[in-house]
């Protein structure tokens, strides 16, 4: 087990979020937005310690481009569901650490 993740949308094994260790790893990132353009990208990746990462994307045209962000250590992310129908919906609050 490389980490936890938070439960996917649409439950469909997807998580919406993951927390794993340090070290090397092969991410696939899949994206569906509400109007139905899907991306797919396995990325290499190397995490640090304490360092929070989000999956950020970007529509040109027709293509759906996604990157990983590094935010650093001063910032932390969190999942909030806010609907579990149909697909279930969740918003990505982000703040800074305390301390």
């Amino acid at each position: 087990d490389l980490g936890k993740g938070l439960p996917s949308r649409n439950f469909n094994g997807v998580p919406m979020a993951l927390t794993l260790l340090p070290g090397r790893y092969t991410l696939e990132i899949l994206y569906a937005s509400e109007d139905f353009r899907t991306a797919q990208v396995e990325l290499p990746v190397k995490l640090e310690a304490g360092h929070t990462y989000v999956v950020e994307h970007r529509i040109v045209g027709s293509d759906v481009q996604l990157a990983l962000r590094d935010l650093g250590t001063a910032v932390t992310c969190r999942y909030e569901r806010y609907s579990n129908m149909p697909a279930g919906y969740a918003t990505r609050p982000c703040e800074r650490r305390k301390g």
